[in-house]
Parts: C-alpha cells; sequence; structure tokens
C-alpha cells in the first residue's frame, strides 16, 4: 500500500513542491504476498519555476558561511554573511523556506501516518523522552530528592568513588541523577 501528498511552499521567487510518500514493504514468501509493518518513507523537493521542474532533490537544507563553505559561496556569488535555504543547486535567501519546506514535510508525515496507523520518528522520539523522564524521576526519588546532587558536584563524587571503589582504574561507577537531570526531567513530564 502506498499513499502520497504533496504541498507547495514559496521558494524565492519560485515554487517548492514538496511531496511525501509512506508505503508498506511487500515480501513475496514463495508466490505469496505478505505487507510488512516496516513503512518506507520518501520525500520529494521540486523546486518550480514557470510551470517547469528546475531542480529535485530529496532534502532541503541550510547553506551558511561556517567556514566551510565560504569560497564556494563566493564563487557563486552569494554573500558568506548571510543564510541561505538549499535544495540541490537551487539556492534562495534567508531560511524561512528550508523552515518551511521542513514544516510541511512533518504535517505530511504525521497526516500520513494516521491513516497507515504508524507512529512517525518525531512521535517514536518524543514517546522515547518521555519514558527516560519518568525513569529519571524513578530514579531521583529513590535517590531522594532533596539529596541530588548538581552537574559539577556530581562529576566529583565520580571522581572520587573511582578512585575509592575502583583503585583509579575503570571500573563500575553507580549511575546517580543531577539535579539538573531531575529538573529537565520534571519540566519534559510537565510535572512543575
Amino acid at each position: 500500500m502506498e499513499k502520497q501528498m504533496s504541498k507547495e511552499v514559496k521558494f524565492g521567487k519560485n515554487i517548492a513542491r514538496v511531496t511525501v510518500i509512506l508505503e508498506n514493504r511487500i515480501a513475496d514468501l514463495d508466490g505469496h504476498l505478505i505487507e510488512s509493518k516496516d513503512i518506507i518513507k520518501t520525500v520529494k523537493i521540486e523546486i518550480v519555476r514557470d510551470g517547469e521542474v528546475v531542480e529535485s532533490n530529496h532534502h532541503v537544507g541550510i547553506k551558511e558561511d561556517a567556514g566551510i563553505y565560504g569560497k564556494e559561496m563566493k564563487a557563486a556569488g552569494l554573500d558568506p554573511n548571510k543564510k541561505y535555504s538549499q535544495v540541490g543547486r537551487a539556492i534562495t535567501e534567508g531560511t524561512e523556506a528550508c523552515e518551511n519546506i521542513r514544516k510541511a514535510i512533518k504535517e505530511m508525515e504525521e497526516e500520513l501516518a494516521i491513516e497507515f496507523e504508524v507512529k512517525t520518528e518525531s512521535q517514536k522520539t518524543e514517546e522515547k523522552e518521555i519514558e527516560i523522564a519518568k525513569e529519571t524521576v524513578v530514579a531521583a526519588e529513590k535517590e531522594g530528592i532533596e539529596n541530588l546532587l548538581s552537574s559539577s558536584d556530581l562529576e566529583v563524587w565520580r571522581e572520587q568513588y573511582n578512585d575509592i571503589n575502583n583503585e583509579g582504574e575503570e571500573g563500575y561507577i553507580p549511575r546517580r541523577v543531577s539535579r539538573e537531570e531531575f529538573n529537565n526531567a520534571v519540566k519534559k513530564l510537565g510535572l512543575n
């Protein structure tokens, strides 16, 4: 099964036609076609000028002179002090086009994921971050929230523990939660 969506986004004086395709992998097991639960995501970004596709790529990025692209930017007549959105060889000034294309991709991916009844990568990442935050809060409560050390104090504690228990060599050091980790976890879970 394959589903796709397209949106158009302004790209300087041109249009970026952004297409997201989600499809199931189909495995052929001796003539029996079986749809896998693996979903493949394909992104296609076409820069359209006067109704014609002038550039096509799967990636949008921001080009700026961070010492890497300086010579290339000057050769292309670009100001190395500015940031540019780039799709393949197509470039437009500013980061707005890149941000809008990324936003369109995310929106379409989320909408298609609902139809496929699967989770997007960002949803999976968010769920994992929430699970880690919950584990951090539980670990902090076991240690005693009032006893939590700051990150810098915890680093000193780790060194001392290692020197005493591992005689300064590599070895086991118990996991402890810093005050900052706990505060970030509480913030992530909206418990503050």
